[in-house]
């Protein structure tokens, strides 16, 4: 009849690794996932149907390797996975998608090499995904992540407990965590203990 039946059909951005997000310095970023669809995989990704994902590409410039600080914030499920071949799941390097906190995931990709890195973001969020990355020195992660390599603590000395990349390695009666790290400390004499 001549009639078109899809004036509103909406083709994706960033859907896949053909038409990635070109990031080459520190931003934030609204990714719409209208009309996006589940391309890719991921080793830490649960089954979800609703699932969509879109790919951004991380450029690391020329000079000393650097760290690369990526988070994501949906209003629903997220989850970051990172790579050095897009499309090629055997070649994630990082990848974090944790219920019990669901909307924001994050990823700290250590000591990166100039190049260019595949990012996917994984969501069933219809409202945009905020997508923020920072370039920052490279440091190593942290290697206290057992008991048996537990960080000793000093009474009244401030330590900050980077968790970005820590895995949940140990069990709590407080329930599942993102991630643990572990600290030790001695006392001469029975004393109530405050740690915060």
């Amino acid at each position: 009849n001549g009639k078109i039946d899809e004036s509103t059909c909406t083709s994706p951005s960033y859907d896949d690794c053909s038409d990635p997000l070109v990031v080459s310095a520190a931003g934030n970023f609204a990714l719409s996932t209208v009309a996006a669809k589940l391309d890719y995989s991921a080793s830490c990704l649960t089954t979800n149907a609703q699932f969509r994902d879109l790919v951004a590409a991380v450029e690391v410039p020329a000079g000393a390797p650097l760290d690369v600080d990526i988070v994501a914030t949906a209003v629903g499920d997220v989850a970051l996975a990172a790579s050095t071949t897009c499309g090629d799941a055997s070649s994630e390097i990082a990848c974090n998608s944790v219920a019990e906190t669901a909307g924001v995931a994050r990823l700290r990709l250590r000591g990166l090499a100039a190049g260019t890195y595949p990012v996917y973001v994984f969501t069933d969020a219809s409202s945009p995904v905020a997508f923020s990355v920072d370039y920052l020195a490279a440091e190593p992660a942290p290697t206290n992540d057992t008991c048996g390599t537990a960080a000793p603590l000093t009474p009244g000395v401030h330590v900050v407990a980077d968790l970005t990349d820590a895995h949940a390695d140990l069990t709590s009666a407080c329930g599942p965590v993102a991630g643990d790290l572990a600290y030790s400390f001695t006392l001469a004499a029975p004393s109530d203990v405050h740690v915060f």
